[in-house]
């Protein structure tokens, strides 16, 4: 009597589709022709078989729970992992794939979810014990149930946490997925006593999620998956003692260095090196068009490569997509396209490196239906005139990826398109455009630290409006900052929650940190505010949650606000999310934490060259030529796009806005929604250049950064000095005789140089006391303080005067001696000059020079740069009873650029504290800004 093993016969597929729910293994057969897929929360497995033009779904193995890791052990014959019922299941394939067979099954696995063979053994990874099974197959279909295992929970050598896959080359080298312990673990088999051991070196680190791993035989590579990451990370056999990945994530290709260089900003929307940039002229990878391969929400699952190296497939949401590889197993992808957009036609150019049908699909954002444009012939470089667009509106491209398909179902591969790219039309004449990012703040008004409070500590009081009105205010700082620095193009549109209710905070609250609630309360508490006002939390691609937290000091005898940090979460965290508290400084930590955002908002609309705003010149900052803080995020906003101010609608995640524009300057005319406009400014709507001295209307905007105080650590009462505004309606706004459209420093009524004549005021620098909101109630100032400023050189020193109505206590003189930029170089100086004006005044010096010249290192004080004490001279004097006087002198240091050569630029700030024990400084020139001034 025989026994027959059932058989699994998909006679036809019918009509009706079935989504493709969660895959979780795919598999290429040995000669590439079939495909299988773990179609796991549907609990069967799919095979497809290549065509021509697709891949076609040829039998289905239902009624397997949860199926994971795949592998082929002949063309005709498939293991699969059944993570379900804890088993290894075996399938003969017959009939032209139609028939798949049980032959065979390894009853007691655990938790099977990846396998590999290695010659006679089978490998099996189980997840929930967090061991490696051996089973011998010699004997097969016949297999006995015993195996050996190998490896232990933990995170150290021969330890594993949460194993997902397992790959193996032909001489017993084995690579784990230790998703757990975020590596590749690698171990060695000795067939001499039939074990493992872990290898000489056991572990690939610094990954995410570590999901899966394969062996790409053609080229001896470890390919390994990074999951919430999205990457898939390279890396040559003969390199694992020093690896040397190189990465693909669908927006970039390349290594290690020059993806996050990409991440980072060292380069241009244009394609060409930035200014720090790792890379040289030419070797600028491009940006592709795939689109992220993944992230923490949307995870990439498995990955295979096809035996005869021809394609990948990668398993990433519910879907499969299978992309063309080259002989060198590099992946062949479109370059992302260009367009250059009018009012009624855009022209898309793109590259592939495959020739293939130029066509591409475009629709209005918001909108369903795609429209299809396209071009007979086959060719690489790709240029199409789109017509029949409608001025200043929102549109979507996508473009096929040559030889790429995508399966989504269980019936036939579609084709693979790129990602969506979005961009605008131009407005008609008189109008102009800009992009809305709606952004949910939210304000805990009124939080207590319950840590620090002592017995003799008494209720504290309400938050008072004022404190309100000056978050408000510090709100609107950040919109203006972003406004005119964007060239008027990106409204920060802010719709603020306000919490008021008490919330005691302990040191171990869940959900909180040293910079405040961080994602989980804010997000939960908008969405049920916005619920009680009709709206949706979907209408906000981007939150901030500041949080008023007050501290007892018991010193002071009183309730003070914290300051901190802050904290960002990027738009593929859906929204996005930045925190901190509301302690010091909320406009400038708004400005820095929400810019996370932005970027991220553009890495995820297909530019991932949008500058990090943490600066240096290593992979991962970004560095110009511009001072710290506020001035390196202003010039970010106005120059990450090097001109080409239609990049900035590239953004998917905001929209398109047009206002009435007379003189189609970018100044809207009357648009009491933004911050500024031609009416608030001013400026004549009808005339681009209201004063007809050579600097247009938004020249005159853009001569000022519109920040006013510069930062204090840790005090929370900023001081202010009198800047003068741009002026459209003054051809010389700072009234030094220069008209502004010839005047190097418009708004600053200094000399551009420095001379050689010792007694001629050079500037000087008035506190402002004008009553703006602040945390605390501050008393009206009885003396202000005014400074005259003196600055000259010699052959051999360049020295300063400070003459004064109060006895200041500290001058800190910021120099880049090269004037390159405060994160380029090892030109950075920094003086300090402390005063104690006693009978007889005493000076002080403190130098530190920042060497960012690296790199491989972030910016440092490197003490071996510091010009020596003798090439320092400071004095103090009172000369009557109100005038004060510092002088500062410093030698030419040629070791740090200072070599006061004719034609030299320096570039210099200034910022004097008023008053001792005072958070009363002020800046010479809008905060953080470094003037170049040339020496003659």
């Amino acid at each position: 009597m025989h026994r027959f093993l059932p058989i699994l016969l998909i006679s036809c597929l019918i009509a009706f589709t079935k989504p493709l729910n969660h895959p979780q293994g795919i598999a290429f057969s040995p000669n590439g022709s079939l495909l299988a897929v773990s179609d796991t929360d549907n609990n069967r497995v799919l095979l497809y078989k290549k065509t021509d033009t697709k891949w076609q779904n040829k039998a289905i193995i239902d009624d397997i729970s949860k199926p994971q890791g795949l592998s082929w052990f002949k063309n005709d014959r498939l293991a699969i992992c059944e993570a379900g019922k804890g088993r290894i299941v075996f399938y003969r394939l017959s009939g032209d794939a139609k028939k798949a067979v049980k032959e065979t099954s390894i009853e007691g696995a655990g938790s099977p979810v990846g396998i590999a063979f290695l010659k006679n053994r089978l490998l099996v990874v189980d997840e929930k014990a967090d061991i490696i099974r051996v089973y011998d197959i010699s004997a097969y279909p016949k297999i006995p149930s015993s195996f050996k295992e190998f490896g232990r929970e933990g995170s150290g050598k021969g330890e594993l946490n949460h194993p997902t896959d397992i790959t193996a080359t032909d001489d017993g080298l084995i690579f784990v997925a230790d998703e757990g312990n975020g590596r590749v673990a690698i171990w060695r088999y000795n067939p001499a006593e039939d074990s493992l051991e872990p290898n000489e070196i056991y572990e690939l680190t610094g990954f995410w999620s570590c999901k899966s791993v394969l062996l790409a035989k053609p080229t001896q590579e470890l390919w390994v998956l990074s999951s919430y990451s999205g990457e898939i990370k390279i890396l040559p056999l003969s390199e694992l003692a020093q690896p040397q990945w190189r990465i693909f994530n669908g927006l970039a290709y390349g290594t290690q260095r020059e993806v996050s260089a990409l991440y980072s900003g060292h380069r241009t929307p244009q394609g060409n090196p930035a200014r720090n940039s790792i890379f040289s002229e030419g070797k600028v990878p491009p940006v592709l068009a795939l689109g992220r391969l993944g992230d923490m929400f949307t995870p990439v699952n498995s990955f295979a490569l096809s035996p005869t190296g021809e394609a990948i497939a990668i398993a990433r949401e519910n879907k499969i997509i299978v992309l063309p590889l080259d002989p060198r197993l590099q992946f062949q992808i479109p370059t992302r396209p260009t367009i250059k957009a009018s009012q009624r036609e855009a022209i898309i150019s793109w590259k592939t490196t495959i020739p293939g049908e130029t066509k591409l699909q475009i629709k209005k954002n918001g909108e369903s239906q795609w429209k299809e444009f396209s071009l007979s012939g086959e060719r690489v470089k790709h240029d199409i005139a789109i017509g029949g667009l409608e001025p200043a509106t929102f549109y979507l491209l996508r473009i096929p990826i040559p030889k790429s398909y995508e399966i989504s179902d269980d019936k036939e591969s579609q084709m693979l398109f790129s990602f969506e790219f979005a961009f605008a039309t131009s407005p008609e004449e008189g109008e102009t455009t800009f992009l809305r990012v709606p952004v949910a703040v939210i304000i805990y008004t009124d939080v207590i630290k319950t840590d620090t409070l002592t017995p003799d500590a008494p209720p504290a009081p309400p938050i008072s409006r004022s404190y309100i009105d000056y978050l408000r205010r510090e709100i609107e700082v950040a919109q203006l900052f972003y406004w005119c620095n964007s060239n008027m193009k990106l409204w920060i549109d802010c719709d603020i929650f306000l919490v008021n209710k008490r919330i005691n905070i302990g040191k171990d609250q869940s959900g909180y940190d040293g910079n405040g609630f961080w994602r989980e309360k804010p997000i939960n508490d908008l969405k049920e505010i916005l619920q009680l006002k009709g709206k949706s939390l979907d209408e906000y691609p981007a939150v901030v949650a500041i949080t008023c937290e007050r501290r007892w000091n018991k010193d002071k005898k009183r309730y003070e606000f914290t300051p901190s940090g802050g904290g960002t979460y990027g738009v593929d965290s859906r929204p996005g999310s930045s925190h901190f508290l509301g302690g010091h400084d909320p406009a400038w930590l708004f400005v820095h934490e929400f810019h996370h955002q932005l970027d991220s908002q553009y890495a995820e609309s297909g530019y991932p060259e949008y500058p990090f705003n943490h600066f240096s010149v290593t992979p991962d900052g970004f560095a110009d030529n511009f001072g710290s803080h506020y001035d390196g995020n202003a010039w970010i906003l106005r120059h990450w796009h090097y001109g080409d101010l239609n990049l900035w609608f590239t953004n998917k995640f905001g929209k398109i806005v047009k206002a009435q524009d007379k003189d189609n300057d970018g100044i809207p005319d009357d648009c009491p929604l933004v911050p500024l406009d031609e009416k608030r400014f001013g400026s004549n709507p009808s005339k681009k250049d209201s004063d007809d001295d050579g600097l247009d209307d938004m020249g005159e905007v853009l001569a000022s950064s519109w920040i006013y105080e510069t930062l204090v650590w840790p005090d929370d009462i900023n001081a202010r000095a009198k800047y003068i505004l741009p002026d459209p309606n003054n051809p010389d706004s700072d009234g030094d005789g220069i008209k502004d459209g010839y005047d190097p420093l418009p708004i600053y009524a200094c000399r551009p140089t420095i001379g050689t004549e010792e007694n001629k005021i050079w500037f000087w620098l008035d506190e402002d006391t004008s009553e703006v909101p602040r945390p605390y109630q501050v008393p009206p100032l009885d003396n202000p303080l005014h400074s005259d400023i003196y600055l000259w050189h010699s052959s051999e020193w360049l020295n300063f005067r400070f003459v004064s109505n109060l006895p200041i206590p500290q001058v800190h003189i910021q120099m880049d001696c090269n004037a390159d930029g405060y994160y380029v170089g090892a030109d950075n100086l920094d003086v300090w000059i402390h005063v104690d004006w006693q009978a007889e005044p005493k000076t002080r010096i403190v130098a530190e020079v920042t060497n960012a010249s690296s790199s491989e290192k972030w910016p440092f004080t490197d003490t071996s740069l510091t010009p020596p004490a003798e090439n320092m001279k400071a004095t103090a004097k009172k000369l009557d009873e109100k005038h004060y006087e510092i002088t500062f002198s410093l030698k030419r240091t040629p070791k740090i650029g200072l070599d006061l050569a004719i034609g030299e630029k320096i570039g210099l700030n200034i910022e004097i504290l008023a008053e001792a024990n005072s958070p009363r400084w002020l800046c010479l020139f809008q905060p953080q800004q470094l003037i170049p001034l040339v020496v003659e």
